[in-house]
């Protein structure tokens, strides 16, 4: 008994395959039990996100090496101490690479000589948002002309949760090199898990809801769990193909997300309509 039972046990691969292409195996999987269902999904998330987080965090660490030599290459010697910034040449240095632009939201424009109010004016009539570095305030100058302004000491304490007497470009860069990869890792994979598991759960009970109703007005023999079990199977591709917009271009994965936010509830309709269709006028019919 013990080893048939084994034989009939439905695993983790077998039931993706059957999400997928056996629509007729629904009933089968709904006996196997909510719960079972639950830790199907789960389990399928958290495979996902652990790929999704290893992929970002290589993206991040080839993205960070990209702008650890482009900063390398551009940024001129500087010194900070005692809260001033002094730069060896005093010629203004303006970074406005992509990765620049990514990476801190803007241009950034060192200049320790020009008088302040002179420079912010200056970059305010751009309508491009800059960071600038004066000797003494950094400052962040948005789109729409809006100005945000800081003491060098208060960013660093901010960002590195520490007093700092003094940095130099060499130990600028070397902040690069202890980069918290981990920490984006479990970050990444957890918001994953946590967002993709909710908006599954809340919309496999929209759709049940909505076809354990119908199944009512049909007068179809099927209990509400069994629906609701059903529903989690048949969001199986959609949560896949969700996982694979996150590398599409962005129009790709709009429409890629509303097509397949459709395919729960076809396959939903389709797993009752093979399995649970039975009226009580068709009690008797069915060979």
């Amino acid at each position: 008994m013990r080893k048939e039972k084994n034989k009939d046990k439905i695993n983790f691969f077998k039931k993706i395959y059957y999400s997928i292409f056996k629509i007729k195996k629904y009933d089968e999987l709904a006996k196997d039990g909510l719960w079972k269902g639950i830790k199907y999904i789960m389990d399928l998330l958290i495979i996902l996100s652990v790929v999704y987080a290893i992929i970002i965090v290589i993206q991040t660490k080839k993205s960070v090496n990209n702008l650890k030599n482009y900063l390398k290459d551009n940024l001129p010697e500087m010194v900070y101490e005692d809260n001033m910034l002094t730069t060896a040449s005093e010629e203004r240095k303006i970074l406005d690479n992509e990765l620049v632009k990514i990476n801190f939201g803007g241009q950034i424009v060192i200049d320790t000589v020009t008088e302040y109010n002179e420079l912010i004016d200056e970059y305010k009539k751009t309508g491009e948002p800059s960071i600038i570095l004066t000797k003494d305030k950094f400052t962040t100058i948005s789109e729409n002309g809006a100005i945000n302004e800081a003491q060098y000491n208060k960013i660093i304490e901010k960002y590195l949760n520490k007093e700092v007497k003094r940095i130099d470009k060499e130990e600028l860069l070397y902040f690069f090199d202890n980069y918290s990869y981990q920490y984006y890792f479990f970050s990444y994979m957890l918001a994953y898990v946590i967002a993709h598991s909710i908006v599954t759960f809340v919309y496999c009970l929209i759709i049940a809801t909505l076809a354990f109703s119908f199944c009512k007005i049909k007068k179809i023999t099927i209990k509400y769990l069994e629906v609701y079990t059903m529903a989690i199977y048949a969001s199986t591709m959609s949560i896949i193909a969700y996982f694979a917009v996150n590398f599409m271009p962005y129009i790709v994965a709009i429409i890629t997300r509303i097509s397949f936010a459709i395919i729960p509830v076809v396959l939903l309709g389709m797993a009752i309509y093979v399995n649970k269709w039975i009226t009580p006028d068709m009690v008797g019919k069915k060979k």
